[in-house]
């Protein structure tokens, strides 16, 4: 449980401003209680201030291995924006969104959102990784999910003939 997770301030001015402007830890003589509670309350708020995509991410798995696919799939839409307006178009991260989407959407039956997605995200990985990193490994895993389950086993087929680099993983 968080001191200041609660507290609409800490939230919206930070840590610091809904302290106050005193700072009890830049007082001359100040007792020694006081600046170590200070100081205990300072570090729970900054915790506060960590990116919210992480722990919307993590309730968005939560919600995927349970089934509520429904639930997970807003919370990762929502990732995804975030992560597409902080990181640079072709950064493997981003694909690392877009590969947990593309699992959602496949698991819903929406195959066509899922393979546009997978495609991106393998284009990215095999961009910035390298056609013989793991990474790739998986985004083809996703998109041959998707073929699979569309029951549409002829691109399938042609997966380790292309990617024959990464057998060695």
């Amino acid at each position: 449980m968080t001191f200041w997770s609660g507290s609409a301030v800490a939230q919206e001015k930070g840590p610091k401003q809904a302290l106050g402007t005193e700072d009890p830890l830049q007082k001359p003589g100040a007792n020694i209680a006081v600046q170590e509670t200070h100081l205990a309350v300072l570090q729970e708020a900054a915790k506060v201030e960590r990116p919210r995509s992480i722990s919307v991410l993590s309730q968005a798995e939560r919600y995927y291995q349970e089934g509520k696919y429904a639930l997970a799939e807003p919370l990762y839409l929502r990732t995804l924006a975030r992560a597409e307006e902080t990181l640079e178009p072709g950064h493997p991260e981003l694909a690392a969104f877009m590969s947990k989407l593309t699992r959602l959407y496949c698991a819903l039956g929406k195959y066509a959102k899922a393979e546009a997605l997978g495609q991106r995200a393998l284009a990215i990985w095999e961009k910035s990784l390298g056609p013989d990193h793991p990474e790739v490994a998986i985004g083809l895993n996703n998109l041959g999910m998707i073929y699979y389950h569309q029951g549409n086993y002829q691109r399938i087929s042609g997966f380790p003939l292309k990617r024959a680099a990464l057998r060695r993983l």
